[in-house]
């Protein structure tokens, strides 16, 4: 556990009972927002394929489990979108295309002005393109809400990630591809990312959902 809360290490059996547990609820979760109807087991696929490559540290495949974590969370994500659509008291379609359109905007011109930054122009250019298409789909007034709450679980596992909790951070960013402004010890450019990969997943949730005749 890298040091976080003064653990380092954890038993074989706890770590395989916890990587177990959070696999069933992860499957669960999919399976309450389809219905029961075994159109989930892609993803939970991939999900499983995430916790077996993040079990093997030593595996020449070991950076595999960082890019299915990318594929991975955001996926999950999608019931936290599905519990906010459940419990507004306002369910009708909310695409809040003005707002969308101004971050868009302003998002591009910030992309293209710190085009020397890697991270930070893709980020950004690939953002404002997601905010001008996911309208069309997406119920942003619910999404921005499940944003918000998700940002929660973001900065805790994020920070524990980048070393906001932990002696020795797991994961590094060279500041010679991002604007080296953090958030504890988080890169800026992740809440956009993070935000970039969510509307990406939305848009496909919608899609499938559309195609179920389910609107949200």
């Amino acid at each position: 556990l890298h040091g976080f809360l003064g653990v380092y290490e954890i038993p074989w059996i706890l770590s395989q009972l916890i990587t177990a547990i959070a696999f069933v609820i992860i499957v669960n979760a999919y399976n309450f927002i389809d219905g029961i109807d075994g159109l989930a087991v892609s993803e939970t696929i991939k999900n499983l394929l995430f916790f077996l490559y993040i079990l093997l540290p030593d595996d020449p495949f070991y950076n595999l489990s960082l890019i299915l974590l990318f594929i991975c969370i955001p996926f999950c994500c999608i019931f936290t979108y599905h519990v906010v659509w459940t419990l507004s008291n306002d369910k009708s379609f909310n695409p809040m295309k003005n707002v969308s359109f101004i971050l868009s905007i302003i998002l591009f011109s910030c992309g293209i002005f710190w085009m020397d930054k890697l991270y930070t122009f893709y980020t950004f250019i690939g953002l404002s393109i997601m905010l001008l298409i996911a309208p069309f789909t997406v119920n942003m007034k619910i999404f921005f809400k499940a944003f918000v709450i998700l940002l929660v679980p973001f900065f805790i596992v994020n920070g524990l990630l980048t070393g906001s909790f932990i002696e020795n951070q797991v994961v590094w960013y060279n500041d010679n591809h991002n604007l080296g402004i953090r958030l504890f010890t988080i890169p800026v450019e992740d809440i956009f990312y993070n935000c970039f990969m969510l509307l990406l997943v939305m848009i496909g949730y919608q899609k499938t959902l559309s195609i179920k005749k389910v609107t949200f």
